[in-house]
């Protein structure tokens, strides 16, 4: 069975992906379309490896994309991650795809503002999707954009570096067209996920309870079909300040985003 684990960047999706692989029965895939995390040189459940291949067998495909070849695409896709011999013994995968990555398993003419294919080939073929969004836009704009310049984006990747609390200066018009725009997209998603098996969790929900709360982990558990056999302590945890004391013009940002019509809880 799979499960796509749907969500922007700076969301949470890796301290809930670390959880989620700590659980007996299931298995945790990394973002298959972003080939920064998951080579498709090194690793074959990226979405390209499989997609170069697909193509070298099926030329058509290139040639004539109709939505029952995108679907068959799709389907051979994610059929191809669960019989792979690492996966195949497990009763379930979950699939880190991001906002930016649904566009890959699109219909060639399709309207951008219709409920993406992708949406309708999960509900055809029982594919369940959790759902993961940050409410407070604004700081996930402002974290992205932290990330951006450190060139740092995972907790983990701190070990042995001076630059957690270094205050820094941002784009303030940027970081506020970044968080209407995210506002934007959590919008439609909300809409294009209705009518799916889905799971709705927040960054603020996990990041506050789902190391200590044992029902949100039960929760997490079940819709997964996993088993939690053992304490969760994740690899990840939060290190950027608050963006009042890291965001050197944090003044700025914040009028710069108010003007845009965002308060500070997004």
């Amino acid at each position: 069975m799979i499960t796509i684990l749907l969500s922007h960047e700076r969301s949470g999706s890796h301290f809930l992906g670390d959880f989620i692989s700590r659980l007996d029965g299931v298995c945790m895939i990394d973002e298959v379309c972003n080939p920064n995390a998951v080579d498709p040189k090194a690793f074959p459940e990226s979405f390209f490896a499989f997609k170069d291949d697909w193509c070298k067998r099926h030329e058509d495909y290139i040639r004539t994309p109709t939505p029952q070849a995108v679907e068959e695409f799709f389907v051979s896709y994610f059929e191809y991650l669960r019989t792979m011999e690492k996966y195949e013994s497990v009763g379930r995968i979950v699939v880190d795809v991001k906002y930016g990555h649904v566009h890959n398993f699109e219909i060639p003419w399709w309207p951008i503002l219709r409920r993406p294919a992708f949406f309708t080939f999960c509900l055809a073929h029982d594919i369940s999707v959790i759902h993961l969004f940050r409410h407070n836009v604004v700081e996930a704009a402002a974290s992205a954009a932290i990330a951006e310049q450190r060139k740092i984006w995972h907790s983990t990747e701190l070990v042995g570096t001076t630059t957690e609390s270094r205050p820094m200066e941002l784009a303030a018009e940027s970081i506020a067209n970044d968080a209407w725009l995210l506002r934007e997209q959590i919008r439609w998603f909300k809409r294009w996920v209705k009518g799916l098996r889905k799971l709705e969790l927040t960054y603020e929900e996990i990041s506050a309870e789902l190391a200590t709360n044992a029902k949100l982990q039960r929760t997490v558990a079940k819709f997964v079909d996993g088993k939690i056999v053992e304490p969760f302590e994740s690899r990840y945890r939060k290190v950027t300040p608050p963006l009042n004391e890291i965001v050197a013009n944090y003044d700025e940002v914040i009028n710069a985003c108010r003007e845009r019509g965002l308060d500070f809880g997004g």
